[in-house]
């Protein structure tokens, strides 16, 4: 059963937790990245890892760096002009700029220093796994919509929508993917979450089960949402859902008479470990982390954080590294601290 023990140490500054497959770590101070607790000299906007566990990191410099799991190095991998490079394929990269005139994003497949395609989008988020990319995020009329790229060709295979809502969260497998579609809590409609075979686009399994799930051994996703909400009905409140994401069959367990706020989530082992706070906003007074048990689907342990309070107090993001947890904790705008936990497994 794992426990959260004592603070070890709390990172001055901290912020932006991310995790990849190979079990690094980063996260930033200042203008400094750290991978694995070592300082780099490097602005990194953003890291992305394949479904080949290798790590990525994009700094605002016009370079990709790749890091080398064996080495523990950040190396160059990518130099390229202007924009920004949205993700990096299995032979080469996605660059993207901004047409202001259009009010469109250029996205262009390069190989090799050879333009391979060139396709105009309103979706600002490429979501790469394969030989294929699901473009979504997409402005206004396209909110609901999202369309599956191939990657060798720039061809969209299909596209997929959902009127009167907006696409939260993209997950991909091996050989399908999981979209959802959130709607406003006013709104009369079900979300929806929806399976479909890559890259056939054919809808294997369907249901309105919303929740900020997480992967979860090969085949799972597990999700806990907790929340009060003054307009509309609450969506799936004090709910703990799994998906079986081979057959869409939905187990649900509620947490009846739970009055925490809980968005933040992960899933490390065996466990889940969820951010809560005491209150129906931000801006708490007391807030820590909990973990429930995906074995047996129990609330195990709630560790409350010691912290000075802030204009803004929230656990922004989580990760595990050698055993320890890293917990982001913002108590003014744009300033955080990390607070590293040891973990103990009995």
């Amino acid at each position: 059963m794992m426990k959260i023990k004592e603070v070890k140490n709390i990172i001055k500054g901290g912020f932006l937790i991310q995790t990849a497959k190979d079990n690094s770590l980063m996260y930033q101070i200042s203008n400094n990245t750290f991978i694995n607790n070592k300082s780099y000299h490097y602005v990194a906007r953003f890291e992305q890892h394949t479904l080949n566990d290798t790590l990525y990191v994009n700094n605002l410099k016009h370079t990709v760096y790749k890091f080398d799991s064996q080495t523990k190095e950040l190396l160059p991998y990518i130099t390229h002009g202007k924009g920004w490079v949205e993700g990096v394929t299995p032979n080469g990269y996605i660059l993207a700029n901004y047409n202001k005139e259009k009010k469109l994003r250029e996205y262009t497949c390069i190989r090799n220093d050879n333009n391979i395609w060139e396709l105009e989008s309103p979706f600002e988020s490429f979501s790469l796994f394969k030989q294929y990319a699901l473009a979504w995020k997409g402005k206004r009329e396209y909110a609901n919509t999202c369309q599956l790229i191939d990657l060798e060709t720039g061809k969209v295979m299909w596209e997929k929508e959902y009127t009167e809502a907006h696409i939260d969260l993209v997950i991909p497998f091996e050989d399908k993917i999981v979209i959802e579609w959130c709607t406003e809590l006013s709104s009369d409609k079900k979300d929806k979450i929806i399976c479909v075979e890559i890259p056939s686009g054919k809808v294997l399994w369907e249901n309105s089960t919303s929740g900020n799930y997480k992967k979860y051994e090969k085949n799972r996703l597990v999700s806990f949402w907790s929340h009060y909400s003054t307009v509309g009905p609450s969506k799936n409140h004090n709910q703990y859902a799994e998906i079986d994401t081979e057959t869409g069959e939905v187990y649900i367990h509620k947490f009846e008479n739970y009055n925490k706020e809980v968005f933040t989530t992960m899933v490390y082992k065996d466990y889940l470990f969820y951010a809560y706070h005491s209150d129906n906003s931000e801006y708490s007074d007391r807030m820590g982390v909990g973990i429930i048990d995906l074995r047996t689907h129990e609330m195990i342990q709630e560790y409350d954080i010691d912290f000075t309070r802030g204009d803004c107090n929230y656990i922004k993001s989580m990760g595990v590294y050698k055993g320890d947890l890293y917990v982001e904790v913002e108590t003014e705008v744009n300033h955080s601290d990390i607070h590293v936990f040891e973990l103990e497994e009995e």
